[in-house]
């Protein structure tokens, strides 16, 4: 079971809201002061699982009082705060698998106590949580041990060797330590009762020597092992759970936070649970934003990006916002000009290849440049896929003699379903083929022979020396007398070029659109400015 949707219908700063969670992985961003503790708290108070222990935690708890203090002269009785709605629920238990559920909330004890409660109804007659385990990791993980005045040793729930081995192993590859860790160590802090850490043991340092960030590190990786652990305690009776983590990012260098984030979805598949943390990282912002980027909207998705924002005074629910739009309110900017305005690089075959992208695309060249190689449509297809986290920030353009089952061959190398920075040119020939076709078939009352009889360029001329003609007769392929007749006829080529594109509307403008969705998609991935369709020159 997992938290498919949210709606708060009102509650502090929020006022019909809704929002969409991931199946295994969600991030809430925005400002200070935006509601993000809100939504994890109210998420957190769903459910509990007293009868088992997490491995530091004292139970499969979220304390609410722990995550958002509640105040006599603001915070409300209210009848409806909002409702949880479930997927994958157990129909055959809706007191413990519900649907849906909703909270109201009361003060209790002279208004000393401020209490959400789970409202009753037909189905579900009782206003007690649900049995489903929840875990919250607040701020407090985050009391630097070195700082503390005592750090007392604590016996640890047993931790099996997979377990253990999982543990050193993931903490290791995430820190990207060179030491491997030789053991672990359960602390607990005289200075707070909220904080149970774990520390690292290796042969030139131990647990009490542990920086910020693996203190971090190794909390969130034993609440991930606790629940893997509570799964196989509970064997049938398994129905997911809930892991909130205020402020992942905290104290991580920006490659140890994209690591994580992997750890913990390849945890939430296997394990069955829900994982959504608050983030204030602009690179893991950047680096979530390629996760969404083929979210669809009726589907429960794997990863979800929540942005809130107050910048035009009202609160704003963004779902799965575009890099841009969040780097523009993190940072308090508003032109496009503080992103470093990069050309987006074009591979394409041969120089009659980007001769004719150039015709085509012109009015957007100056947002990318041509990438001057001559490499047939297997090498290039070849040096895609050898770095493909590199070359999908630029766009590829072959020919359209290229067989859609070629690229869709080499995407599924890849694991994609279709490259969306690849494109073809229009039509089924190599672009000199094309225009030589074009001319060749042009009919005599034309536009294009008007006036070019003095000239010399007559059907009959044209065709005497074309690229079949005894003039290409050293050449015993094909492809090399049209690409030398193309460059010896370069004047020819550009008078021609404009009757081709403007006789041939349909594969020309589609050609433009295929070019804008492959630029827009490269544009996002390399925090660079969109584009959008150019309306024709008169």
């Amino acid at each position: 079971m997992f938290i498919k949707s949210q709606t708060i219908t009102e509650f502090r700063l929020f006022h019909n809201k809704d929002f969409k969670f991931g199946k295994n992985i969600t991030a809430i961003a925005g400002h200070n002061a935006t509601g993000k503790s809100t939504i994890l708290a109210l998420l957190g108070h769903c459910g509990e699982l007293t009868k088992h222990k997490p491995i530091l935690q004292p139970s499969f708890r979220s304390e609410l009082s722990e995550i958002i203090k509640f105040s006599s002269s603001h915070d409300k009785v209210i009848s409806s705060i909002g409702t949880l709605y479930f997927e994958d629920y157990k129909e055959d238990d809706l007191i413990n698998s519900p649907p849906e559920l909703s909270y109201r909330s009361s003060w209790q004890d002279n208004k000393t106590r401020y209490r959400i409660i789970p409202k009753k109804t037909p189905t579900r007659k009782t206003e007690k949580k649900l049995s489903w385990p929840t875990l919250y990791l607040g701020l407090s993980r985050l009391y630097p041990v070195g700082e503390s005045t005592e750090a007392n040793k604590i016996a640890m729930q047993k931790l099996d060797e997979v377990n253990k081995e999982l543990f050193v192993q993931e903490y290791k590859k995430i820190l990207s330590l060179f030491e491997t860790p030789k053991g672990v160590t359960a602390i607990s802090l005289a200075e707070t009762s909220k904080k149970n850490s774990i520390g690292i043991n290796t042969d030139t340092y131990d647990y009490l020597c542990n920086s910020a960030g693996q203190d971090n590190l190794g909390q969130i990786l034993m609440a991930a092992i606790s629940f893997r652990r509570l799964k196989e305690q509970m064997g049938d009776n398994w129905n997911g759970g809930i892991l909130l983590i205020d402020e992942l990012d905290t104290t991580l260098h920006p490659v140890a936070q994209n690591k994580l984030v992997d750890f913990l979805y390849k945890q939430s598949k296997e394990i069955g649970i829900q994982i959504i943390f608050t983030t204030h990282s602009l690179n893991l912002l950047q680096y979530l934003s390629e996760k969404i980027l083929y979210n669809n909207s009726d589907s429960c998705n794997p990863y979800e990006l929540i942005y809130i924002s107050t910048a035009n005074n009202e609160l704003a629910v963004m779902q799965n916002p575009e890099y841009e739009t969040i780097y523009y309110d993190m940072m308090a900017v508003y032109t496009a000009d503080t992103f470093y305005h990069n050309k987006i690089p074009i591979y394409s075959e041969d120089d009659e290849a980007r001769y004719l992208i150039n015709k085509l695309v012109s009015k957007y060249k100056h947002q990318y440049k041509d990438i001057k190689v001559n490499l047939g449509h297997e090498q290039l297809l070849a040096l895609l896929v050898s770095d493909f986290n590199n070359y999908k920030r630029s766009i590829f353009i072959f020919d359209g003699d290229v067989e859609d089952s070629k690229l869709s061959s080499y995407s599924r190398k890849l694991g994609i379903q279709k490259f969306t920075n690849v494109i073809k040119l229009p039509g089924t020939k190599r672009p000199e083929e094309i225009i030589w076709d074009y001319i060749d078939n042009l009919p005599s009352d034309h536009s294009f022979w008007v006036g070019s009889f003095q000239s010399g360029r007559t059907k009959r001329n044209l065709d005497m020396h074309g690229p079949m003609s005894s003039d290409y007769s050293g050449f015993t392929k094909d492809r090399d007398k049209f690409k030398k007749w193309f460059n010896d006829n370069s004047a020819l080529i550009d008078d021609v070029i404009e009757y081709w594109i403007v006789d041939n509307p349909e594969i020309t403008n589609q050609f433009e659109i295929n070019f804008v969705n492959a630029f827009n998609n490269v544009a996002q991935l390399s925090r660079l400015p969109k584009i959008a369709m150019a309306k024709a020159e008169n």
